[in-house]
C-alpha cells in the first residue's frame, strides 16, 4: 500500500513538473532541458577538461571595446574558461559542454558545443545556437600557455559585425587551449 501511495505521489509530482514546463515558452523549456542535460553529462560522462586562457592582448582590446568574454558553462570573472570534455576523443574530435559567450553592449554571441577537430587542426562551434557547427578557431603552435587558437577570417568578421566592433582579427592569438583527457 505504501509503495502504491509513493508511486501515485511521484506520478503526480512528475505530471505537475510537466505542466509547469508546458506553461513556459518553448525557448525557456528548451534552454532548461538543455542545461539539465549538460549538468547530468558533466557529472557522469566527462572525459577530462579543456582550459582556455584568453590572450592578454585580446583581453585588453575586448575590455577597451566594452566587451566581456565569459564561459557559457560556468560563469567566471577571469580570462580563463574551463570546459568539460565529453564524447569519445579517440574519434579525432574532442567535444565540450558549454562554450564561450562574448557580451557586447547590446548583443551577445555564443560559441557552443566546441569541438577540437584534431585531423583538420580547427575548433568548430555552433554560433548563437545555430544547428550547424562552423570552424571558428585555427589551432596553431604550442606555447607554454597552450595551443594557440586564432579566429578564422569568417569568425573574426562575424564577431566584429554582430558586436559592432573592429577588435577581432584572424592574424593574432585569441586564446590558448590546454586539453587534459582522462
Amino acid at each position: 500500500m505504501r509503495k502504491r501511495i509513493l508511486g501515485i505521489a511521484l506520478a503526480t509530482a512528475v505530471a505537475g513538473v510537466g505542466m509547469a514546463f508546458a506553461a513556459l515558452p518553448a525557448s525557456a523549456t528548451d534552454s532548461t532541458a538543455r542545461q539539465s542535460q549538460e549538468a547530468v553529462h558533466a557529472q557522469h560522462v566527462t572525459k577530462g577538461s579543456t582550459t582556455i586562457t584568453i590572450d592578454a592582448a585580446t583581453s585588453k582590446a575586448t575590455k577597451a571595446a566594452g566587451l566581456r568574454i565569459i564561459s557559457s558553462y560556468r560563469h567566471a570573472r577571469t580570462d580563463v574558461i574551463e570546459l568539460p570534455v565529453i564524447g569519445v576523443p579517440k574519434d579525432g574530435k574532442i567535444e565540450h559542454l558549454g562554450g564561450v559567450a562574448i557580451i557586447g553592449k547590446t548583443e551577445v554571441v555564443t560559441l557552443t558545443r566546441l569541438a577540437v577537430d584534431t585531423k583538420r587542426g580547427v575548433v568548430t562551434a555552433r554560433v548563437n545556437l545555430s544547428p550547424k557547427a562552423v570552424d571558428v578557431f585555427k589551432i596553431g603552435a604550442s606555447t607554454q600557455a597552450g595551443a594557440t587558437l586564432t579566429l578564422t577570417a569568417t569568425a573574426a568578421a562575424t564577431l566584429n559585425t554582430k558586436l559592432g566592433v573592429k577588435v577581432f582579427t584572424d592574424a593574432s592569438a585569441f586564446a590558448y587551449a590546454n586539453v587534459v583527457l582522462r
